[in-house]
């Protein structure tokens, strides 16, 4: 019942063992071959190993070992519009659009709008054989994306008889519940030519929030705020103070008012009492906008999930069939829906609003103060020198939500065969991905600000000031139903005629043909010589449909968002395989891809490896390789969309900046004379943020040399480090409005790419920038990975007690994490070592396993870190920007225990308790909500599952 987890080394190995003699093909290679061994670490996880993590959502349960970064999860992007719920792997913490997910070999249509990543969570754990990593480079074997890795998931096929799973989580702590059914059935027809499998699997995830959780609500949940009394990062002072109960005061429940005062030369901050409904000065301490304590919005209450509400229904089927005695043909086909739901904060006051006197909603101690100030409007308009405000939090509308329902299928149809000594395949796939993001508890900024200005008619009704003939009317105002500024409303009609439920759509599309042959060529004296040739092609069209209003900027709180029309990308591939026994000893693989996409042209891609073996106990390893990753359809052609901002123009500071001789000089040669003053300084700016049409590759050269240990001495023993490095370049970064105007102006001429983004009126005035996607940022990772692997016979230690024991550690040391984010400026930063990505993770199991019972305990380790590895001391004293030592963490860990008992041969129970010490995520700021997966936010957990076949 244990599952197998290793290095291809000692799966090759335990292989031979067993004396299969059948030629296999593993992950990273097309070649068959009878126990071949990997120049390049292959990690091999069973299903089992898998189903002991007591996780039922795939990415959850792969995120346990070293090698992974945190990817996207249930638990940091649940309520993020159209990419709620999905779960996506991340190798090395280079990207999920940087490691290649396989299923069964072969690509698959991503659930992503943005990139190739394909969802995990519509692959239930139950119906999964086995997962293979590939870590490094291996684009010359499987194309595009495979720069940090490759994750190969086997599901399971050839299946006979009826086996049904039925499994529950359960945390000590109410929320995060979950319950799965999964039936596998499958036989054999035409005198066992052919087999026909399917499964069928529910999951069902309820969410756990905030206030599930007594160490993140309520006034246990921590900030911070900036220490007015810090002048600077060394003057001794902390910079920031570490607080509980924090609140934006800005935005009171009931309505607040924040006004100017030129005595003081501060703003002062009233709120709407909630008792006595009086506009109340609030006398507390403010810190920007917050206070500690006190009447506004507490992020503390408003329940945003740890992890989201998702269901998941999954149908597999899989056929074979024996055509004649060297051709069979195979297809599956595989559907997936899935609904998930999630739920944020309230919405608030977007824009500052206009407050007219004579609005009767208006409490009277409101009108009160405006006429102490001769005011017959509450403004924010800088021509006329006001500074006034009103702000306040919606409850009434309704947290802000995001429901999404995602239909994905992927169909294939293949032949295999052989003639003398050489396999061949060729197989055709089209698989479809498409969903629907419904924003729940959206408001239309139209009707927002209709409702909330309200005035009397003629016959005195208190009305929306748009539907009263005259100055003020807007036909778009039909229907309103006027709402107060201050104070509750309860009038759920117009609370209604002002919310709205938006609708977003996307799909993917993707089609795969590929063909290959692969077979010996020349006898040496070594071994054969052996060879894969093949072909691909891929096409993968992607598409979006925003909501029509969201569209139109006219959702409080919402960002513009573009149709992305039916965009596609085409690539056709040949490739080369070759496995070279130089010695007996001695081995050499090689491979080399060209692809031509029609996009950006032609990439290559290549990879060389040695496997030496000097005696039956020591193994050395050694790859390099080039790999690539084409920029995506919407990197490419995502038309974008339009905001307003406001900026420093550089032309009106000359002589400042990183480099002020160059700024000064290159505003001249704009024809910016000296002594010029910005016409637009207060007014926005057009900022367009798209795609690229002239984006290329990513290109990335990855090394690895490493070392197995497997003494004769010591049996079943085996211990391997392998070092890895990953160089990258050219990858593709979001160019932000800053980045425009420093490139441009800040480096040595106005010939570059940046200035021709930048527009300029006749008398100098920048109306318009554009940003987006470009070729810019280098990233240079480093690191050891270790296993060291020991199992023995219980009978070797206790006489004739049956069963095993084994022990099993594998662990990840990050030397380097360094990204340089401007080629131009070459300013690094380094990450190894921070609370994403510590130096040291680890994964630590010992078990005992027989034929009746096993049990096993499991230790998750994450070494200590901090929040800013890169901090130039030398400018500022670490304790200072984080003190009371919320800049630091020591070593993280959660202890599992799981086990299993066979009822009898047709029924297996399985157990197991999650976080076995009830260890809580540390107290500092950014953990101790959990942080999207550095630590443990469920608690103590119990897992139970019941396998039963028939």
């Amino acid at each position: 019942m244990s599952g197998v987890l290793g290095t291809q080394y000692s799966y090759a190995e335990e292989a031979s063992a067993e004396k299969e003699s059948k030629k296999v093909v593993i992950v990273g290679s097309r070649i068959k071959q009878e126990n071949f061994e990997s120049p390049s670490p292959i990690m091999v996880i069973e299903a089992d190993t898998l189903l002991e993590t007591g996780y039922t959502n795939l990415e959850e349960a792969l995120a346990e070992f070293p090698q992974m970064g945190i990817g996207s999860n249930l638990g940091n992007n649940g309520n993020s519009g159209t990419g709620s719920g999905t779960t996506y792997a991340n190798m090395r913490s280079l990207g999920s659009n940087r490691t290649l997910v396989l299923i069964n070999g072969k690509r698959r249509v991503s659930s992503s709008l943005t990139s190739s990543s394909v969802d995990l969570s519509t692959i239930p754990i139950a119906l999964v054989e086995k997962v293979e990593f590939l870590t490094g480079g291996a684009s010359a074997i499987y194309g595009s994306d495979a720069i940090s890795g490759v994750v190969n998931i086997t599901l399971k096929s050839d299946f006979e008889g009826f086996n049904l799973r039925l499994g529950a989580t359960q945390p000590e702590q109410s929320g995060g519940e979950t319950q799965t059914f999964t039936l596998t059935m499958g036989g054999n027809f035409a005198d066992g030519k052919g087999n026909v499998s399917t499964g069928i699997s529910f999951t069902n995830t309820q969410p756990l929030l905030q206030k599930d959780r007594d160490f993140v609500s309520g006034k246990n949940f921590l900030s911070t705020v900036s220490n007015p009394e810090s002048k600077t990062s060394t003057d001794g002072i902390p910079d920031i103070l570490v607080v509980n109960d924090i609140v934006t005061a800005t935005y009171p429940t009931t309505g607040g008012l924040r006004t100017w005062n030129w005595d003081d030369w501060k703003y002062d901050n009233y709120y709407i009492d909630e008792t006595t409904g009086e506009l109340t000065f609030n006398d507390r301490t403010f810190y920007g906008q917050y206070t500690i304590g006190g009447p506004g919005f507490r992020f503390s209450e408003y329940a945003w999930p740890l992890r989201s509400k998702q269901e998941v229904f999954s149908v597999f089927v899989n056929m074979n069939y024996e055509i004649t005695e060297n051709i069979s043909f195979n297809s599956s086909l595989q559907m997936s829906t899935t609904y998930t739901e999630g739920f944020g904060q309230v919405a608030y006051t977007e824009d500052p609003m206009v407050v007219y006197r004579d609005n009767p909603t208006l409490p009277q101690s409101v009108r009160d103060f405006m006429d102490n100030q001769s005011w017959d409007t509450i403004v924010a308009d800088s021509s006329l020198g006001r500074y006034d405000y009103v702000y306040r939090t919606h409850e009434e509308f309704g947290r802000i939500g995001n429901k999404n329902e995602r239909d994905n299928y992927t169909f294939d149809i293949g032949l295999e065969g052989y003639f003398g000594e050489f396999d061949w395949a060729v197989s055709a796939q089209h698989g479809e991905a498409r969903s629907l993001n419904k924003g729940l508890n959206r408001l239309y900024k139209d009707r927002y600000n209709f409702a909330f200005d309200a005035a009397l008619n003629d016959a005195g009704e208190t009305v929306c000031r748009a539907t009263i003939p005259g100055e003020h009317y807007d036909e778009r105002a039909k229907g309103c139903l006027p709402l107060a500024i201050f104070g509750t409303n309860t009038n759920q009609e117009a609370l209604d005629w002002v919310k709205t439920q938006t609708l977003n759509s996307q799909f993917n599309k993707q089609t795969l043909f590929t063909a290959h042959i692969t077979g010996p060529i020349l006898e040496l004296p070594a071994g054969p010589l052996s060879i894969a040739v093949g072909a691909d092609y891929r096409r993968d069209t992607i598409g979006f449909t925003p909501d029509t209003a969201q569209n139109a900027l006219n959702i409080v709180l919402e960002s513009q968002t573009s149709i992305v029309p039916t965009t596609s990308l085409d690539v056709k591939e040949a490739y080369t395989e070759f496995n070279i026994p130089i010695l007996e000893s001695l081995d050499l693989k090689a491979a080399y891809r060209v692809s031509d996409y029609s996009t950006v042209g032609k990439a290559e891609a290549w990879s060389a490896g040695l496997s030496f073996q000097p005696t039956n106990d020591l193994k050395f390893r050694l790859t390099g390789s080039k790999s690539i990753r084409a920029p995506s359809p919407y990197e490419l052609y995502n038309p974008g969309f339009i905001s307003s901002v406001f900026i420093t123009d550089p032309c009106a500071k000359p002589g400042e900046g990183p480099n002020p001789a160059a700024r000064t000089a290159n505003c001249a040669a704009e024809g910016i004379p000296e002594g010029w003053e910005d016409p637009r300084s207060t007014s926005s700016r057009d900022y367009l943020s798209s795609g690229n049409l002239n984006l290329k590759v990513e290109d990335a050269d990855t090394f690895t040399l490493g070392m197995v240990f497997s003494p004769d001495a010591i049996p079943n023993f085996s211990i391997s480090a392998d070092w890895w490095s990953i160089q990258m370049e050219d990858q593709i970064s979001t160019l932000s409005m800053q980045d425009v105007l420093t490139r441009c102006y800040d480096t040595p001429t106005l010939d570059n790419f940046e200035c021709s983004l930048i527009t300029r009126t006749g008398g100098g005035a920048i109306t318009a920038l554009k940003g987006g996607q470009i070729n810019l940022a280098s990233n240079d990772l480093q690191g050891i990975d270790y296993e060291v692997k020991y199992s023995l016979d219980a009978s070797e230690i206790f006489g004739d007690m049956p069963g095993r024991f084994s022990a099993r550690l594998l662990m990840t040391r990050l030397q380097l994490s360094k990204v340089v984010s401007d080629p131009k400026t070459l300013d690094a930063d380094y990450y190894a070592g921070s609370f994403a990505q510590p130096k040291v993770r680890a994964n630590l199991s010992i078990g005992y396993d027989s034929d009746t019972w096993g049990t096993k305990l499991v230790a998750n380790i994450r070494g200590k870190a901090v929040a800013d590895p890169d901090l130039d001391h030398s400018v500022a004293n670490y304790d200072e920007i984080y003190p009371d030592g919320i800049g630091k963490v020591g070593m993280l860990y959660r202890l599992d225990m799981n086990g299993y008992y066979v009822i009898s041969d047709s029924m297996t129970l399985g157990f197991g308790i999650r976080n076995l010490t009830d260890k809580e995520p540390p107290r500092k700021p950014s953990l101790f909500g959990g942080n999207y997966g550095i630590s443990d936010v469920f608690g103590r957990t119990y897992n139970l599952n019941l396998s039963m076949d028939f």
